[in-house]
């Protein structure tokens, strides 16, 4: 070989060509538009085929709770923001929503029964035009189902029943397992066996549609409630909250909403009632133990004044007497404040501090008073004394009646810190699906597509771009044949001859590079002894069979007298380009001895050009050429033609190229533009080093112009018209 393997990655290939890279989209523009065409057309199916959904709000605001504590009077300024997460928290509780789903039924599902995949779309517009029989029973416009009263036993809870029309006030129950039932439009339909009773208020749609009735679990009615419901405070700590619930139908997502908000406002009250309730209990049962208390000091006191002949307390006694009565009496108080703390608030409380500081300064006066009333007489103090647990006990029972009356009207007026702004409303539009950014999505999302499909495809072609890589291999470019329209190439009937390019287009540009190449074999030729050519390439499908014909054409066309050779005597067909049969003497039969020169060769519609087909193929092709009746049979063949062409199997498939090219002047490779890689090309050159072999040059066949490949050298021809 003269020549050796280079690398032929040019110094562009390691950086990004932004022109090159527009060049390769710009080729595979159609196939861009197609994919973007194409995904864009399923995205329009996909909104069109999509069931819309619908949303309704309703807006709620949440209110500081009154008249909870009476004597909370005293810590006004502490209090907090409406517990908006808490109140979030107790919207999507199973208290409310299971309250929500038993009043309206929300565990109850009937729908008509829909084509699968397509279903929406043949619902929306499968009445514009007939559909087939097998699509009966599917919904296809128009069909609605309503349910009045729905019960199934807990195992067929979630499993859905099959409902069919039968006439305009019939209908049938198939129950899975089990019997089909049959009932009327309005009319109670009990089945004591199985334990299912449905009636339908509303059956529409043609006879024979199948409608499907399920009812859920409390658990999974419940749980897709809560998927549906959102919940957003409008604000930080405004205490207004947004409640939206979504649905495919407008009526039923307004109707579920205003059955939560409901469920909410009645649990919010009946929740402050309760408080009061628990409170009122408490006074309640301390009444009767404090009046008993009051009757006591009463009796004792009495008995006292009896006895020491005494009723009245001096002046400054009494209002020693009514200082220390107000300050207990203002400590009792905040004991029963105390105890109702304690069931609400921790010691570290704001509201609870502040009590403890106010009973700490209380019971520091009442120390002081206590202090003084030891310097009254004996008589007088205890007097005094009785007089205060008295006074003491009245004032107590006193605040425990008029606190009882108080949380009697908080009961009875209880209205909750929850109320409705808005009342749920669906809005006229769906809220998906957002048809117009769906198929605009669906656009973009397939012109990325074919862009990744382009570029993807031009990332994995590793084939040979340019002459410039083929010469890196040391080797002589002889021709750059542009591509043909592959319509040029394949016969016009079947059975019929392969076309013959310089035959049936000889202004073509392939045909005119092949002029080329005729005119660089004529002067490289001029001093060898014999005229052979051998013609090959590294693999299948490059194109040497396209080149050696159309080359011998040509060559003729020009007046040589040129013998065109099959030798491909494993799968040659160089017969279909001239009508010749596939039981026509050939190569083989001369090889072998069965046959002689002027027995094979062949005439064809062009004067100067005679054909040689393969023959039979036989079982050791290679061994034949390996013969030194190969050798004789080209040199006698020298005699008689100007130039001799064999066409040849792929070096890489088989070995017999290797031993043609040994017997040729010249052997030129076909190397298809795209498809043959640099990795072939350097097997090939292996294969003919490793038997001392020579290759000539070779043939850039299949270049196309349009490929976005910049132009380099001459690969590329002018058309001249």
């Amino acid at each position: 070989m003269n020549s050796s393997p280079s690398n032929s990655n040019s110094q562009f290939d390691e950086e990004i060509d932004l022109g090159q890279l527009f060049l390769n989209l710009w080729q595979g523009k159609w196939t861009i538009l197609f994919v973007t065409f194409l995904v864009g057309t399923l995205s329009v199916f996909w909104a069109l085929n999509t069931a819309p959904t619908y949303q309704a709000d309703a807006l709620l605001q949440l209110e500081e709770k009154a008249g909870a504590n009476p004597f909370s009077g005293t810590f006004e300024g502490f209090g907090s923001d409406p517990a908006s997460v808490t109140e979030i928290e107790l919207l999507k509780s199973r208290l409310i929503l299971g309250q929500a789903v038993a009043e309206q039924n929300l565990d109850w599902v009937a729908i008509p029964r829909q084509t699968p995949l397509i279903g929406y779309f043949v619902s929306e517009f499968g009445g514009l035009v007939e559909l087939p029989e097998f699509m009966k029973p599917f919904a296809q416009s128009g069909e609605t189902i309503s349910l009045r009263f729905l019960r199934v036993p807990p195992h067929l809870l979630g499993t859905p029943l099959s409902l069919t029309k039968i006439s305009e006030t019939d209908f049938s129950l198939k129950i899975p397992e089990g019997p089909t039932l049959s009932g009327k439009l309005n009319q109670q339909l009990i089945d004591e066996n199985t334990g299912i009773a449905i009636e339908l208020s509303k059956l529409e749609g043609q006879v024979g549609r199948e409608f499907t009735v399920v009812q859920e679990s409390e658990e999974e009615a419940i749980k897709s409630v809560r998927e549906k419901i959102g919940i957003s405070e409008k604000g930080r700590n405004s205490g207004v909250l947004n409640v939206t619930f979504k649905d495919g139908n407008k009526e039923d997502a307004s109707r579920a909403l205003n059955a939560i908000v409901s469920a909410y406002l009645r649990q919010n009250i009946s929740r402050n009632s309760a408080e009061a309730e628990n409170s009122l209990k408490f006074i309640e049962d301390r009444l009767p133990e404090v009046r008993s208390i009051v009757d006591r000091a009463e009796e004792k006191l009495k008995d006292l004044q009896s006895e020491r002949n005494t009723l009245d307390l001096s002046f400054e006694t009494q209002a020693l007497l009514e200082q220390r009565n107000q300050v207990e009496a203002e400590l009792a108080a905040l004991e029963i404040e105390e105890q109702e703390l304690q069931r609400k608030y921790t010691v570290s409380h704001p509201n609870y501090k502040m009590l403890l500081s106010r009973k700490e300064q209380l019971e520091t006066r009442l120390k002081a008073l206590e202090a003084r009333s030891l310097d009254l007489p004996d008589t007088q103090r205890e007097i005094f004394d009785m007089t205060q647990e008295l006074e003491l006990a009245r004032e107590t029972y006193s605040k425990l009646l008029i606190r009882a009356q108080e949380l009697r009207v908080v009961k009875a007026s209880t209205i909750g810190n929850a109320r409705v702004i808005d009342h749920a409303q669906t809005a006229s539009l769906p809220i998906a699906p957002r048809k117009a950014v769906i198929v605009a999505l669906g656009a973009l999302l397939g012109l990325m597509l074919g862009v990744a499909i382009v570029l993807l495809k031009n990332f994995r072609s590793k084939g040979i771009k340019s002459s410039a890589e083929i010469e890196a291999l040391g080797l002589s470019v002889f021709a750059v044949v542009n591509a043909v329209k592959p319509g040029l190439l394949k016969p016009r009937k079947s059975g019929g001859k392969n076309p013959i390019l310089a035959i049936d287009d000889p202004t073509d540009l392939a045909v005119e590079a092949l002029r080329g190449l005729r005119t660089s074999l004529h002067f490289g030729m001029l001093e060898k002894d014999a005229k052979v050519l051998s013609i090959t390439s590294p693999s299948p499908n490059a194109g040497k069979s396209f080149c050696s014909t159309n080359l011998a054409i040509v060559s003729a066309q020009a007046g040589q007298k040129v013998c065109l050779i099959d030798a491909d005597l494993r799968r040659g067909e160089l017969r279909k380009f001239f009508g010749v049969k596939k039981d026509t003497p050939g190569l083989a039969e001369l090889l072998v001895g069965d046959k002689k020169s002027e027995d094979v060769v062949t005439s064809t519609s062009v004067n100067t050009l005679s054909f040689i087909p393969t023959g039979k193929f036989p079982p050791n092709p290679a061994d034949l050429l390996m013969t030194p009746t190969f050798a004789s049979t080209l040199d006698k063949l020298s005699e008689q033609f100007d130039l001799i062409i064999l066409d040849c199997p792929p070096v890489l498939a088989v070995t017999d190229p290797v031993m043609i090219s040994k017997q040729a002047s010249m052997t030129l490779v076909v190397v298809r533009y795209g498809v043959t890689t640099e990795k072939e090309m350097h097997a090939m050159q292996r294969e003919i080093d490793a038997s001392s072999g020579t290759i000539s040059g070779a043939i850039f066949n299949g270049f196309q112009r349009g490929k976005g490949e910049k132009y380099g050298g001459y690969d590329y021809r002018y058309e001249y018209k």
